[in-house]
């Protein structure tokens, strides 16, 4: 079978159907009415798989920068805020990112990731505020 047409155009694969692809017959549905064409077994496990492969990577990098940051602030404990559609609907992006940064930062530093909604306002401002809980704390009263 040929790569369905509506498949050839920028853009005609929606981000979102990247963390559906993780749900075969939800997939699968989505697939039909957004493409236009009904995939067979083989054909969903190859897609599957490459979204897999794209979220991993995805995942490592988002890591990296995220690691690269705590780094720079030389922050013992860290407590990221984490907005966007890939925390909220991908069922394992957050466990990749995790695993990720766990490979890459020295010493066992502990860090958490706290999913927020609603705008990198409220994420900067969390983090704001755990960033200054963690200052105070550290202050000689």
């Amino acid at each position: 079978r040929k790569v369905p047409v509506a498949l050839t155009t920028y853009g005609s694969f929606p981000a979102a159907m990247v963390s559906l692809s993780y749900e075969r017959d939800t997939f699968i549905s989505k697939f039909e009415n957004t493409i236009g064409y009904l995939l067979d077994s083989l054909e969903y496990l190859t897609i599957a798989e490459i979204c897999d492969v794209v979220s991993r990577r995805s995942a490592g990098l988002c890591a990296s920068g995220l690691v690269a940051i705590l780094k720079r602030i030389s922050c013992p404990d860290g407590v990221i805020a984490a907005d966007g559609s890939m925390f909220k609907l991908h069922p394992f992006f957050m466990s990749y990112v995790t695993n990720y940064m766990k490979e890459m930062i020295p010493d066992n530093r502990k860090f958490e990731i706290l999913p927020v909604d609603d705008g990198s306002g409220k994420g900067a401002a969390l983090a704001a505020c755990v960033a200054s809980a963690e200052q105070q704390k550290t202050q000689p009263a």
